[in-house]
């Protein structure tokens, strides 16, 4: 082999390499995204949530996990037994496409301009097939903090004193540098269980699904951070034969 071969055969093997690269980038998706508005930063890593972040008070939020359950036709899926999502995003949403089953789910994240919340929300497509399905229960978010809350607050419909379950509206968690983080599903039947550094959110629509109506699409999930003003009020009233505290 001559040397302007073997110079040829060299430059040969760099493009080629060099297109492999490209195209592995082409088809790899960059370990984070974000959103923002005036407001909130939402920020992205392969397979959901990563944090968010208050920007009036650079206070950040971080998610070791960000995940979600259905229970569909008696049987379970979650999010953390499926493959790796693909992942799209836009100026103001972030899309995750997860394979299930005979199921196409998206989970969908929104910032919009004038929102103080980031949102989660889960459209549910069969494939295959056209049969109707069962949603039986939804857990939307099940999520795990890299901080623990110093407290945290369920507020629940204390009326349905017959009702054991389906009551609770969300959860505040509280933290020791006084900000906070308010979770909720815009459904007012929900079941909230939280520790101290994760919290699920679950609700049971019930509900036969006809494919051909679209995706089932689940109740939105909002993610607000706050701050805590230090002003407390008792969450049972005081008998007014009491002096308050």
């Amino acid at each position: 082999m001559t040397a302007t071969s073997s110079r040829r055969l060299s430059l040969i093997c760099a493009l080629v390499l060099i297109c492999a690269s490209s195209a592995a980038s082409a088809f790899a998706f960059p370990p984070t995204a974000q959103l923002q508005n005036s407001f909130s930063t939402a920020r992205f890593g392969e397979r959901g949530l990563a944090s968010v972040e208050d920007r009036s008070s650079s206070r950040t939020f971080a998610f070791e996990d960000d995940a979600f359950s259905l229970a569909i036709d008696g049987k379970d899926i979650r999010s953390v037994d499926l493959p790796r999502p693909s992942r799209r995003a836009s100026l103001d949403r972030v899309e995750f496409d997860f394979t299930a089953q005979n199921f196409e789910i998206r989970v969908r994240y929104e910032l919009r301009p004038t929102w103080h919340f980031v949102s989660k929300q889960i459209f549910v497509q069969r494939t295959g097939e056209s049969n109707s399905f069962r949603v039986d229960s939804v857990t939307p978010i099940a999520a795990r903090l890299s901080q623990s809350a110093q407290s945290t607050y369920v507020p629940r419909n204390r009326s349905w004193t017959k009702r054991a379950s389906a009551k609770d509206f969300g959860i505040f968690l509280r933290f020791a540098d006084h900000h906070g983080l308010l979770a909720l599903a815009q459904n007012p039947f929900l079941d909230v269980t939280s520790d101290e550094s994760s919290f699920s959110i679950r609700y049971s629509p019930d509900m036969l699904w006809d494919p051909r109506d679209g995706a089932f699409a689940t109740d939105r999930v909002c993610l607000a951070p706050y701050t805590l003003s230090g002003y407390t009020v008792k969450v049972e009233m005081i008998p007014e034969w009491k002096l308050p505290p």
